[in-house]
Parts: C-alpha cells; sequence; structure tokens
C-alpha cells in the first residue's frame, strides 16, 4: 500500500500551448508500461479549455466539482454537452475533441488517459473565444 499525502503532490500549471485560460494539474498517477496509463486531476478556472485533441487510447474524465463542457467533433459537425459533478465521459480513441470550465463556474475532473504502445495524447489547435462562446448543448 502507498498513501500519497496532500502536501507531497505538486500542481503544475497547464502548458499554454495545450490549454487557453487558468488551469492546474497535479498527476495522481503514472502506470508504467505494459499498461501505461497517466491519471490526473485537473482544475479549470472559468472559461479555462484545452486545445483540440485526440487520445489514440481514448480517456475517461470523471467529473469531480464545478460545470464544464465538452465537445467532440463528429466528421463535419460537433457533438457538445455540459459536464456536472458524477458524470463520467467516455471518448472514443482517436475522437478530436476539447473540454473546460464554463463561463461562470471552475472545473475539476480526474482524467485517465491510456497510452498504447507508448502512444501519448496528439494536440491540434487551440479553441478560439468564439470558437468558445458559440458553443449550445446537443444532449
Amino acid at each position: 500500500m502507498q498513501v500519497i499525502r496532500s502536501e507531497q503532490m505538486d500542481a503544475e500549471q497547464g502548458d499554454e500551448s495545450q490549454f487557453s485560460g487558468t488551469v492546474w494539474q497535479v498527476v495522481l498517477r503514472k502506470i508504467e508500461p505494459p499498461n501505461e496509463m497517466n491519471i490526473y486531476s485537473v482544475l479549470f478556472e472559468p472559461k479555462a479549455r484545452t486545445a483540440w485533441h485526440s487520445h489514440p487510447g481514448g480517456q475517461i474524465l470523471y467529473v469531480t466539482s464545478g460545470q464544464g463542457r465538452i465537445v467532440c467533433r463528429e466528421r463535419s459537425r460537433a457533438q457538445s454537452c455540459e459536464i456536472y459533478p458524477v458524470d463520467i465521459v467516455h471518448i472514443e480513441r482517436k475522437k478530436k475533441h476539447w473540454h473546460g470550465a464554463a463561463p461562470d463556474n471552475f472545473l475539476i475532473h480526474i482524467a485517465m488517459t491510456p497510452h498504447p504502445d507508448g502512444k501519448r495524447t496528439n494536440w491540434a489547435q487551440k479553441v478560439s473565444n468564439a470558437e468558445y462562446d458559440q458553443y449550445k448543448q446537443d444532449y
């Protein structure tokens, strides 16, 4: 058994090439090969969000606090929804998406991201303010 106390954890600010706004990440666990996976707790301040990206092994988000948005690209259109505490989001392998906080609320989620064959996240362009403001809930 291993217990990691909160004072032993370091929060790192999200890389500005991968995020818009203020985002903090805490590494909860990095699982080594052959079942490589990263598990992070991520805090997004209001309006903060990831850039468009995809994961070769997919991703699971577990919302712990606040309110957020997630948008997935579906061929020629985007599918979007708001996310709330205790929601679980399953993002398919290689599905291009972004996620972040609502305009007037923070968001904290646990992100579980497997890395099959050591393949990492594929980052793309940042989500503009205009694109973020065009958000609408589909379901």
